[in-house]
């Protein structure tokens, strides 16, 4: 220990008098853990049980007053990605070795090939014959990862390499959302709060890169990013999300990727309250989705449990709810302040006083077996089939030959005849087919831009399909009823919830809006979305005759004023304006049309116009 002391000493006196860097650092430690570091914490013994071949960097906080870092403490890249295949290593180990714990004396080892995680036992913070639990690993390589993105950072790395490790990163974070999903110390919005951060990054690293059209594996940490604005209160998504550099910042351009489309898809369901929308899609989604929208149940679910509680003043049956909240656990509704008799759910007794309880609120279909955790952090689903395609067509290989082995009276040890280099060359053929598709996709992109230019016109065409009738309601009682009336019609119609922030970009799709609110918010709405075929109404008005009033109606357009007129000929552009104030959806045009008139100056707004024969033409 005085040994210790002593060299810590040297190392201490020998950086004092060493000069910070100016500008970029370029890190020169080729180690995973800095020597000076390394020496520092042995001497504090602080050393994890992880750590027993070899040390890795702790993440350490920035605090006010702290030197800037120095080069021979910061990791190149090369080491950071060593660094973090050996951090999988290790979570790998773990895995087995916990899998190997739980397992019942004298099972077959094939017969469970899926990791074991502690939310399968009864105690999850207990380990089991000195084996650690899965929160104590992710806790070990959620610090040290942390420490790997804040040496990509003071290096400001955003190359290829750089784009794969925070990906493989993030996909930790997501993954390990889900595992640890019910376990008590699991700390959830601390978690999503590192997977925005590395989204972040990543966000970064793509705008610098200016790959337009995006790659695959863009568009879904893209569309990630979307999805954790479900539980966000903020109402622009666009101007953060997409960069007016890579040319994808408008909803024009941005609907060509069905990946990201399907992401705003999904979170303009939830915000108009179609909760069923968020577990159907959640059901039908890939892993790493399935995980990440983990972080987003417990905002779902309080909010379809809000409605109920405004909505029903009767008994409904528990397991309904159950299935709609997609839960097993009743305990959940005790939370929720909810009674349960007879198996049914008292929403008559209010008010409602929910208390703290755990409740295992994991949907069955969020997680499917998968051979390790490591290969769902480190591989993306392609290469995840890649290597389920080369395993099993190794195995049907080695079963055939031997099943087809020449049966004789004296034989030899048991083996496989079979011929290896035959073997490997039909394995390498099928792995390179594979492992071609990912490769073929994004050169796709890249080289025939003229289909897919048609294609993205297609469905940009498709998915913007114009709707008939939108339905705004407030969530009473009456409200409620009103939807059940209507909600059988031919129309079809969509519901949302009537809130202070509408905005009219969700309403122009439809041909008519019905607004069934109180008659205090009457004069707001008229006020406000003047520009839309719409009928204010209240919930107990008489029978109207939607069907007529809708098939009488034509669809809205809104457009840049600037595209609709030629200011060099300016008797044109005077006509134009005046027929679309007659129309009456542009009273603000009244100003524009006298400043244009008097100062030649045009202000570029958006106008409203009915689309009377389909062509877009005022």
């Amino acid at each position: 220990m005085e040994t210790l002391k002593q060299e810590y000493d040297r190392l201490l006196n020998e950086r004092s008098k060493k000069q910070a860097p100016i500008g970029k650092i370029n890190g020169s430690c080729q180690s995973f853990c800095p020597y000076f570091e390394m020496v520092e914490r042995r001497l504090r013994n602080d050393v994890s049980r992880f750590e027993k071949d070899f040390m890795i960097k702790k993440y350490v906080r920035s605090a006010a007053g702290r030197n800037k870092a120095l080069e021979e403490d910061v990791r190149p890249l090369p080491v950071l990605c060593s660094c973090f295949d050996y951090l999988m290593d290790v979570l790998e180990g773990c895995c087995k070795a916990m899998e190997n714990a739980m397992r019942p004396a004298g099972a077959d080892e094939s017969a469970n090939l899926a990791i074991s995680t502690p939310n399968s036992t009864d105690d999850k913070d207990l380990d089991i014959d000195g084996v650690p639990s899965l929160f104590e690993v992710y806790k070990f390589v959620e610090d040290r990862t942390r420490a790997i993105r804040l040496d990509i950072s003071v290096q400001e790395l955003s190359c290829g390499r750089t784009v794969v490790l925070l990906q493989q990163i993030c996909n930790f974070h997501i993954v390990f959302n889900c595992l640890l999903y019910d376990d008590e110390k699991f700390e959830e919005h601390l978690n999503a709060d590192q997977i925005r951060r590395v989204l972040l990054s990543l966000m970064e690293c793509y705008k610098l890169r200016r790959s337009v059209p995006m790659t695959l594996d863009q568009q879904r940490y893209y569309s990630y990013n979307v999805m954790l604005r479900i539980s966000s209160d903020t109402a622009c998504y666009g101007d953060e999300l997409f960069s007016t550099d890579d040319k994808i910042v408008n909803n024009s351009t941005h609907s060509q990727y069905e990946v990201i489309n399907d992401a705003f898809d999904l979170l303009s369901a939830v915000q108009r309250g179609n909760t069923s929308r968020f577990f159907k899609f959640m059901k039908h989604a890939d892993f790493l989705t399935r995980c990440l929208l983990t972080t987003q149940l417990r905002y779902v679910r309080q909010a379809a449990m809000d409605m109920f509680k405004m909505c029903f003043y009767e008994k409904i049956d528990c397991s309904l709810v159950m299935s709609w909240l997609h839960i097993t656990d009743r305990t959940y509704f005790e939370g929720e302040g909810v009674k349960i008799e007879d198996d049914k759910l008292c929403f008559r007794e209010r008010p409602f006083v929910p208390r703290e309880v755990h409740a295992r609120l994991l949907p069955a279909y969020a997680v499917y077996p998968l051979q390790n955790i490591a290969n769902a952090i480190k591989y993306d689903v392609y290469e995840v089939f890649v290597r389920k395609m080369v395993l099993h067509e190794y195995t049907r290989l080695l079963i055939e030959n031997f099943m087809t082995r020449k049966k004789v009276q004296y034989q030899s040890q048991p083996g496989i005849s079979a011929d290896i280099n035959q073997v490997m060359i039909f394995i390498y053929r099928k792995y390179a087919y594979h492992l071609s598709i990912k490769m073929v996709l994004n050169n796709i992109y890249i080289q025939r831009m003229d289909l897919i230019v048609k294609w993205q016109q297609k469905a940009k065409k498709k998915r913007n399909k114009r709707k008939l009738l939108l339905v705004v309601l407030e969530k009473t009682v009456s409200a409620a009823m009103f939807r059940q009336r209507v909600k059988n019609s031919p129309l079809k119609p969509s519901f949302i919830d009537y809130r202070p922030d509408l905005n009219v970009e969700e309403m122009l799709p439809y041909k008519m809006v019905l607004f069934v609110t109180a008659k205090k918010h009457h004069e707001q709405i008229k006020n406000t979305f003047y520009m839309l075929n719409k009928v204010v109404c209240l919930p107990n008005s008489p029978a109207i005759n939607l069907e007529q009033i809708v098939e009488s109606a034509n669809y809205i357009v809104k457009r840049k004023l600037s595209t609709m007129i030629d200011v060099s000929q300016k008797e044109k552009t005077m006509a134009v304006m005046c027929s679309l104030i007659e129309n009456k959806r542009n009273p603000q045009l009244k100003d524009v049309m006298i400043k244009f008139e008097r100062r030649g100056i045009l202000d570029d707004i958006d106008v409203y116009y009915e689309d009377k024969d389909g062509t877009n033409n005022v």
